[in-house]
């Protein structure tokens, strides 16, 4: 017990996680762009909705301004680490309430978000301005841990579905190749070579990202990944907003 305690009492270095707050809120405000046109029809109670069970048709009728007030102002005050946890529990609020209104509007990456911005309110982001500082003062150890833990989950269940039978076939990619090198490139083996590199790629950062003598590498190998899905695959907000999310929370494995 007094290990365990001495872990959960270690305070850090406030810095890796300001650059990880300013790319959450980052990733936080592209997506909403990408929704914003959607937040009129999602809390249109004259629209078909398809409800959770717990929640049913309960918040079909909510005007649209509340969760995405509650979501761009949560993304802001993050940004801005003056009340960075109210931010982050804003942000919170208005993606859950976006989630839970219509099971049409399931996205991993939505739900990735949730789950950031539930960890963020539970650490004191707002212990330094910026990555450069100045500190104001030294922070937890234990959240931002769990938010590397949690990339890391992310990143090892991808690579994992990558190497099912189909994927290994690259059926699951060919039908995607949408962004703008797609037309480019007439190999006819690239989704067989996308689904692999790929899949390869996060299980390295899955597990690169923790140690330092690996941890460069897999910071490249991460954003290439990012860079050469939106590029190859689809070149929506929707995958430019899952990149900056992951690549977010790369700086707390220096903590």
């Amino acid at each position: 017990m007094d290990r365990w305690a001495r872990l959960v009492g270690t305070r850090i270095d406030p810095r890796p996680l300001a650059a990880t707050r300013l790319l959450v809120a980052l990733a936080a405000l592209v997506w909403l762009r990408t929704l914003w046109p959607r937040f009129d029809t999602g809390f249109d109670p004259s629209r078909m909705h398809i409800g959770w069970s717990l929640v049913g048709d309960r918040l079909v009728d909510l005007p649209p301004a509340v969760p995405r007030a509650l979501w761009l102002v949560g993304a802001l005050v993050l940004a801005s680490g003056v009340a960075a946890r109210a931010g982050a529990a804003s942000l919170a609020a208005g993606v859950a309430l976006w989630l839970a209104v219509d099971r049409q509007h399931y996205a991993n990456g939505s739900y990735f978000l949730l789950l950031v911005a539930l960890l963020l309110v539970l650490v004191d982001s707002g212990g330094a301005w910026t990555p450069w500082g100045p500190v104001r003062r030294r922070i937890e150890w234990w959240p931002p841990f769990l938010l590397a833990c949690q990339l890391s989950i992310v990143y090892g269940w991808a690579a994992v579905q990558k190497f099912r039978i189909s994927a290994l076939q690259g059926h699951t990619v060919d039908w995607q190749l949408h962004g703008p090198l797609a037309d480019a490139v007439t190999w006819s083996l690239l989704p067989v070579a996308l689904n692999l590199v790929g899949g390869l790629i996060e299980a390295f950062c899955a597990v690169g990202l923790w140690f330092a003598r690996t941890r460069v590498w897999a910071i490249a190998a991460g954003i290439g990944l990012h860079i050469g899905i939106v590029l190859l695959v689809r070149g929506t907000g929707g995958l430019v907003f899952f990149g900056i999310l992951s690549i977010a929370i790369y700086p707390v494995y220096s903590v």
